[in-house]
């Protein structure tokens, strides 16, 4: 499913440039640390066997190959574009999760257009067409909040003028990832301050007491 791949995709193109007898060896130290003299689990047992079984795909994955080079540098390209053009259509008034869609949609259009006839082989030898996409959903953070919001559809944060925006996003080609971020003021001008909030929702709380009285 595109969810299972969409997981898959953040180790396809982190290969560690080491022989697979020496990961091998490290996972049997590993398991030696953790559960003593006693055998090892069988799952850890299974993990070797695909390891060894994958060393061949893992040498092709390795920057040393250049059509992992091109389609890196194709998805870094696509994932900057994007930014970019969603940076621009972050203005005062519009809802946090509009532009999560946005993005996820932008994303899809930028890469529609590459590899349309080009197809990958999988380690088990089986020719695919080249899967690209999200490798990283759209999250537009605001103000405190750190990074990664993702907001539900009926969610009414909405971005206004000053606020301090957080812009997160990737793209992957055949798994391979270009992931970015970036952040600036809406509107321009300063970001909006804790003590700024905090002086408008004294005057608004202020208002609304006299406004009882």
């Amino acid at each position: 499913s595109s969810s299972t791949y969409r997981h898959l995709v953040f180790f396809r193109g982190c290969v560690a440039p080491q022989a697979a007898g020496q990961r091998r060896a490290q996972s049997q130290s590993v398991g030696r640390r953790r559960f003593g003299k006693q055998a090892l689990p069988r799952r850890r047992v299974v993990a070797m066997a695909d390891d060894s079984a994958s060393s061949s795909e893992d040498e092709s994955n390795l920057l040393t190959n250049p059509d992992v080079v091109t389609k890196y540098r194709d998805a870094g390209t696509c994932a900057s574009a994007v930014l970019a053009q969603l940076a621009r259509e972050c203005t005062p008034g519009t809802r946090v999760v509009e532009l999560c869609r946005r993005g996820d949609a932008l994303v899809d259009a930028k890469v529609a257009g590459l590899y349309k006839k080009a197809r990958t082989t999988t380690s088990a030898g089986k020719s695919m067409k080249v899967e690209k996409g999200v490798a990283f959903p759209t999250v537009v953070s605001l103000n405190g909040c750190a990074g990664n919001f993702s907001p539900l559809s009926d969610d009414d944060t909405t971005v206004r003028a000053g606020d301090l925006v957080k812009i997160e996003l990737g793209v992957h080609v055949d798994g391979y990832m270009g992931i970015c971020g970036t952040s600036f003021v809406c509107g321009g001008g300063d970001a909006r301050t804790d003590a700024t909030a905090a002086k408008e929702a004294a005057a608004a709380a202020a208002g609304a007491d006299k406004a009882g009285k």
